[in-house]
């Protein structure tokens, strides 16, 4: 074996390396650890040792590739169902012709969360989407990645109404164009907003939903807790409820003999402090006696 080797050119002393050739019959060989360190090879069924014009042992592997490959069909024939259900039930229950790149593209958008979940039971989820402008519920295999049927109409009876009306305005644009009308009318109650984003409490079939309002895209937008930082002015083109601020105070102009005489009680501490603007104590309000 060592001479073998040795007169094909390859050192043995210490190294290992892995060879794989093409075989007429699909499979491929795998060459053994040369050296002191190479392993021994096992006799087994699906295992078979056969040696190369050079004498290099070499291992025949095909069941893994068998297994993988007898996997790998097994989940395309289940998808492959899946989907086929998919369309049977959306031609039966909603008489929608689909075929594979429009359920993909509803499984695209279960993935990239423009769907709104419902439950999940044994493996399986059911899904809001939006089909064609109507809310549909699908079920989805979340191990193969796949719509597996629509559910009738008459599975929303058994849930909230208020759920069913958050995802009718989350995802039909017809009823985001309502509530978005209701805002420019200036019907909806400013919370606050940021420098481009506005935050609304608005009414929608009885409830009340506070959503946020992008005036440079005009759309709707997820609703955000106030953030001292970023409060800013009313955006323009978006009506404003909000109270107006109070106008400062005028400054009063004193003489030198006043000034002089305010002074003095602050300094005798016959003065009574207000308030300070600072722990510092770089600013003070005092209430002190005299003309103006």
């Amino acid at each position: 074996m060592a001479g073998a080797v040795a007169e094909s050119g390859i050192a043995t002393r210490g190294l290992g390396f892995i060879l794989i050739t093409p075989q007429p019959c699909g499979g491929y060989v795998r060459c053994g650890r040369v050296g002191p360190r190479r392993r021994r090879l096992n006799d087994s069924s699906d295992r078979q040792n056969v040696a190369n014009p050079c004498g290099i042992l070499v291992e025949f592997c095909t069941r893994n590739t068998a297994m993988k490959q007898h996997a790998s069909a097994q989940l395309s024939k289940v998808r492959q169902g899946q989907r086929s259900h998919a369309n049977e039930r959306f031609k039966q229950r909603f008489d929608l012709e689909m075929n594979r790149d429009r359920i993909h593209e509803i499984e695209r958008k279960i993935c990239n969360r423009q769907a709104v979940a419902i439950e999940s039971r044994h493996g399986k989820e059911n899904y809001f989407v939006e089909i064609d402008g109507k809310l549909i519920v699908v079920g989805y295999d979340g191990a193969t990645h796949r719509v597996v049927t629509a559910l009738p109409d008459e599975y929303l009876q058994n849930l909230s109404p208020t759920t069913v009306k958050l995802a009718r305005l989350k995802l039909l644009p017809s009823e985001q164009s309502r509530v978005l009308g209701d805002i420019i009318a200036g019907k909806a109650r400013l919370l606050h907003q940021t420098e481009s984003t506005a935050f609304y409490e608005v009414q929608y079939d009885g409830l009340s939903v506070q959503t946020g309002y992008d005036a440079v895209e005009n759309r709707l937008c997820p609703y955000r807790k106030p953030n001292k930082k970023s409060m800013r002015e009313p955006a323009l083109g978006v009506a404003s409820d909000l109270p107006p601020k109070a106008p400062l105070p005028p400054l009063m102009e004193l003489d030198p003999g006043a000034t002089e005489d305010l002074l003095r009680q602050i300094h005798d501490g016959t003065s009574r402090l207000l308030w300070r603007y600072s722990n510092t104590g770089r600013a003070k309000w005092s209430e002190a006696r005299g003309r103006v």
